[in-house]
């Protein structure tokens, strides 16, 4: 057993001794292979639900028109129910969001900076949104 044990590790270090001349070349390849990973479920997500291009403008405004929340709609569709996409354009300066309890209030400020922040991060949105290149 001890024999088996030292062949073995004789082998593993003869083995590694040989690869490691491609190290430079494994790890660039692992990170080819992370940003393909990447972009394909980019690519899914964009296609699940049916996002588009954000549109940068030069006003100091965001126009979200029929905005979706994923993960809000992917809950309610597991309930039978269905999400009403949000639209909502906002200018520079304060805005204040009113109504009822239980009205949409919240899921309105998370759905526009969800798409906001997948705008910025170079993600397609998911829906029609305009934003302000500033």
């Amino acid at each position: 057993m001890i024999a088996e044990e030292e062949e073995e590790l004789k082998i593993k270090k003869e083995l590694s001794k040989k690869i490691s001349k491609y190290v430079n070349a494994f790890e660039e390849n692992f990170r080819g292979i992370g940003k393909l990973d990447f972009l394909i479920e980019k690519a899914k997500l964009a296609i699940k639900y049916n996002a588009t291009k954000p549109i940068i403008i030069d006003d100091l405004k965001v126009n979200l028109i029929n905005q979706i929340n994923p993960y809000v709609l992917d809950i309610l569709k597991e309930k039978g129910k269905s999400f009403t996409p949000i639209t909502i354009e906002m200018f520079k300066g304060t805005t204040v969001i009113t109504g009822a309890n239980m009205g949409g209030k919240s899921i309105s400020l998370k759905t526009t900076t969800l798409n906001l922040l997948l705008g910025h991060l170079g993600f397609l949105c998911l829906r029609n949104m305009q934003l302000s290149q500033y």
